[in-house]
This record gives structure tokens, sequence and C-alpha cells, in this order.
């Protein structure tokens, strides 16, 4: 008896030490749905290279239906992508709520991602912010066709140079518009940068949508989904779904809300419902796939990502309130048959029929942890609680509970400690009442000398860059300039050799020199984890190249609250 006692005991304090995490992972998504959470477990097999499912043929054009989400539509096939900037500062986006199917993918090892936004049925008038170019999202451009457009992008000398990867194996072997559409190159009026409050460079670029369109826009490669009007009726009842890509400040927390009024999964960005800066709607999906894959990165650099996005894996589906665990399969080589289409199979294996609306496609690594907000337990699922707070590395990092002890009652200031009334302000020189100092935490200074840090919200002052800085924050890669005029220096840099130097290299400083914004040049405290300083320095011309309108032109560029500078030397910030 007594060692069940002790048994019992000893498993109650187990999960009493899981529930910080849990606590912290379902406060940072901002729900507010009932359930337990819960871990999905991981599959038995995670897919790869080689095909060994069916893989179903090419659906039909349906006239008056949309191929990408399903609903009424008879306009023109203008395909735009944009590759949209998810740094926490970046938001609100512009013109996402238009947006037929938005990928969101990681870009650095430590958790920081960006997505690929497509546009068929409906063009903002403006989308972004645009931020630079990666491999994966070219990869997914070679497949879905249409006009990619990026601000600046990844340079270096491993396989991860975009321009190199595009020239060897795009359609048409060329980097150049109208399918890869440069907004660093002459087009940088089609591309630019936001004077509003909210938006600050680097993360201020707006794509002006009908300046895209009216340049004309490549031929769009149609994969039209199956649609259905029947909700799914099969599958464990999920309510919400919480992926947290990274969990230190700034975080990059990506959850979803079913609402059953509306058959639709309300979007949440660290803990805020998703909503588009051009109308303040907020977004709302009929499917959610979660898309696992192998992530790795070149020349083991932490930000230079290697996704694979051929073969095949392991897909979580959400539909109606329901999840379902299926395949994704892709029949192409890393480099042949790019145009091939991606197919997402159900758990019998049949095609997946999507549910008219649109789409959001969470790209994770294998190992990435989900959590789902169940009122039942979910099988197969996780417990206790592990979130990792890097990915594709191989060796996950959970988030242990602390040990220190909660202080304890008798350790309170006493009443008597209280200011007594003589402490009352007293009244200065000038006649003025003076209030007493206050003896709380330093008000940290962000940008612009406003009274509020932009990102931390936690009562400990903001950790110094460079000399001081004990957190590295997220490095935006700096990437190279595009072909017109591309003075790709020979590749000054390795790719790693300037990670640890905040956002301060070289491709920071080229794209500032039009956009130094006095604002940012007052911070000088980054946010305590903002980005990682792995950038490799290995890219041609700085993002920012292009001079932003009305804008002082200053030597360069300091780094965002938080933020290094990009690492690569001579691409675009990142």
């Amino acid at each position: 008896m007594k060692k069940l006692i002790c048994t019992m005991l000893a498993l109650m304090t187990a999960l009493l030490l899981a529930l910080p995490a849990l606590a912290a992972d379902f406060s940072a998504s901002g729900l507010t749905a009932s359930g337990t959470a819960q871990q999905l477990g991981k599959a038995k097999d995670s897919g790869g290279k080689k095909i060994t499912v069916r893989v179903p043929a090419e659906n039909p054009v349906v006239d008056g239906e949309s191929p990408l989400t399903g609903e009424p539509f008879f306009g023109d096939t203008n395909l735009v992508l944009a590759n949209i900037d998810t740094h926490p500062r970046a938001l609100p986006h512009w013109g996402v709520a238009a947006a037929d199917i938005i990928y969101e993918l990681p870009i650095q090892a430590d958790g920081s991602t960006r997505s690929l936004a497509l546009f068929l049925t409906e063009h903002p008038d403006s989308a972004g912010p645009i931020r630079s170019a990666r491999v994966p999202m070219a990869s997914l451009r070679e497949m879905w066709g249409g006009t990619y457009c990026f601000y600046g992008y990844q340079g270096g000398r491993d396989s991860n140079n975009v321009k190199d990867w595009v020239t060897a194996n795009s359609a048409r072997k060329k980097f150049a518009a109208p399918e890869y559409l440069n907004g660093m190159t002459k087009n940088s009026q089609w591309f630019p940068r936001s004077s509003d409050q909210s938006h600050v460079a680097p993360y201020n670029v707006r794509m002006d949508m009908n300046a895209v369109l009216s340049g004309g826009t490549a031929q769009a490669n149609l994969h039209p989904f199956i649609f259905t009007d029947e909700p799914l009726d099969r599958g464990e009842d999920v309510n919400g779904i919480i992926i947290s890509y990274k969990q230190t400040n700034p975080a990059y927390v990506s959850a979803y809300q079913y609402n059953e009024a509306t058959g639709l999964y309300d979007r949440y960005r660290n803990g805020a419902p998703y909503t588009d800066g051009n109308t303040g709607e907020a977004c709302a999906y009929a499917n959610v796939i979660v898309l696992r894959t192998d992530i790795s990165w070149a020349s083991g650099n932490p930000s230079r990502p290697v996704i694979r996005l051929n073969g095949q894996g392991v897909c979580e589906i959400f539909q109606s309130g329901k999840y379902i665990r299926g395949t994704w399969v892709r029949d192409c080589t890393e480099t042949k048959n790019l145009k091939n289409r991606m197919v997402f199979l159900d758990e019998n294996g049949d095609e997946l029929p999507m549910q008219r609306g649109k789409t959001f496609i969470q790209i994770v690594d294998n190992g990435q942890p989900v959590v789902v907000l169940a009122d039942q337990k979910i099988e197969g699922s996780v417990e206790p609680q592990e979130q990792r707070l890097t990915i594709g590395t191989g060796a996950a990092k959970t988030s242990k509970p602390r040990t220190t002890r909660t202080p304890k009652p008798t350790a309170t200031p006493a009443p008597t400690a209280t200011p007594e009334p003589t402490q009352a302000p007293t009244e200065a020189p000038s006649g003025e009442v003076t209030p007493p100092p206050e003896t709380g935490e330093p008000e940290q200074k962000p940008e612009g000398g406003e009274s509020n840090p932009p990102e931390q919200s936690e009562s400990k002052p903001e950790q110094k860059p460079e000399g001081g800085e004990s957190t590295p924050p997220e490095k935006d890669e700096p990437e190279q300039k595009p072909e017109d005029g591309e003075s790709n220096p020979p590749e000054q840099n390795p790719p790693e050799q300037s990670e640890s130097k905040p956002e301060q290299n070289p491709p920071e400083q080229s794209e500032s020199k039009p956009e130094q914004n006095p604002p940012e040049k007052s911070e000088s405290k980054p946010e305590s984890g903002d980005e990682a300083k792995s950038e490799p320095p290995a890219e041609s011309k700085a993002e920012e190249a292009a001079p932003a309108a009305n804008e002082p032109a200053p030597a360069s560029e300091p780094a965002p609250v938080g933020e290094p500078a990009p690492a690569e030397s001579t691409s675009d910030e990142g």
C-alpha cells in the first residue's frame, strides 16, 4: 500500500511539474477554447524521398470555380505569390485576408519563420511586408507557377543561393521577371516603404499589387483541389491547434480556434487575432494542414534552410472541428519535375476533399511539437507536454519547469514597510509638485524614445546588444541584390563568419542607406532573444539597396530593437 501511495505521489508530482509548460503554451496562443492541451504523438513513419503511395492524377479545372478555394470565380488566372515577413514587428500583415493559400515555414533553426501567400481569386491593393526569398519558396513557386514577389534573396556559396538554384532548376532557367520579381531591382517603385506608425524598416516594404499585375504575370500552374460541401464527419474532435515554432522573445506562435458558428478556424498569432492590416479583417480558414517533413541546414548554418518538399510525409489535417492524420505526396526530385503538384491524402490514402474556402499550410520539422485542445484524450497524444525551442537539429530542447521556490508569505514586505504619508510628493522649487521616485524596474526605452518596450513585456530590462548581449536575437539573413547591376562581391564572408554580429552587417547597412529611420536609430536596447545570430555572411547586396521614398539616407541602419543585423555580406537584410 505504501509503495502504491508513493507511486501515485510521484505521478502527481510529474504532472504538476509539467503544468508550467502547458500553461505557458496555452496562454501564449491567445485561444479561449475549452479542452486539455495535448501534444500529438509522433508518426511511426515520417516518410522520405521515396514514394510508396498511389499519386492521384491532376483534377480538372471546373468552370466558374476557383481551383484553390472552390468558391465562385470567373476572373483571369493571374497568380501572384508574395514572400511575407512573419517577424512580430511586421504585424499586421497587409492583404493576407485575400490570399487563397498561405504557407508558413522555418527559415532559422531558432524557430523564426516566413510565409508565402498565394493570390489568385482576389488581389488586394497591397500586400506585405515583403522580405527576402529562400530556396524552399522558389520550389513552391515552380510548383504553382505565377509571379513570385520578394525583396532581396539569400545568396552564398552553397546550394541555398536562390539565384543559382533558380537558374539551374527552374523551368526557364532564368532568375528574372515575370517569374521572379525582385523588389530591389528596377521595379523597386512597385515596392515602396510604408510610413505608418506600426511598421519600421526592415519590416515595412509594401508591394503595390496593381503595379505588379500591370506589368504582367507569369503563367500559373493550376492544380485544382477536390472540394466538398459536406463537413468532415470522422476523426477526433479538436477545438484548437497550437504550433510554437519559437517560444523565446519574440515568439512565433501560430494558433487556430475552431468556430462552430462559421465552420472555420480563426487564426491567432502570438496570442492575438491574425488580422489584415489593410482592412482590419480577422483571418479564418476552412482547412488547416500541418505538413511534416525533414528540415536541415545547409553547411550546418542555422540560417540556411533545406526543406524537403518532394517525396512523401505525414500531414495533420484539421477540418470542420475534426482531426485526422494523413499523407502528403509530391512526385518530383529536388530538382526535376518541380511543376508537379503536392497532393494531400486522407487516413485511407484517398485524395482529401477540401472544404470550400481558404487554406493555411504550416510546414514543420518531423519532430516539431503540435499541441491541440480537446475535451477528450486524443489517441496517441504525448504526456507530459514538451515544447522544443529549436527545430531541425535532431536534438529537441524541452522547456523544463523552473525549480525556483515560490517566495513564502513571510517573505512579503510587512505593511509597516509601506511608505508613510510623510513621503508624499514634495514641492519643487518652481512650485510644481514632484512625485516620489518609483522603485520598480527601470523602464525600457524602445525605438524613438517610446515609453513601452516594443516586444518585451516582462519586467526585466531588455538586454543590451553586442558587447553585453546575453541572448542572441534572431538574425534576419541579408540577401543578395538581384541580377540587375548585381555586384556580388566574391562571397567574401563564409556562411557562418559573421553570425555573431548583431544586425549591423553589410546587407543591413546597404539596405538602410536610403532607409534609416530616426526611430530605429534611437533604439539602443534590443529585445531579448529577438533573432538568432545565425545568418551567414555570404550574400551580395543588401535587400534594402533600393532607396526609400522621403526618408533620410544615413550611413547605416541600426538593427531594429532586439534583432542583430543580418549576417550575410551582400544580400538583403533577411
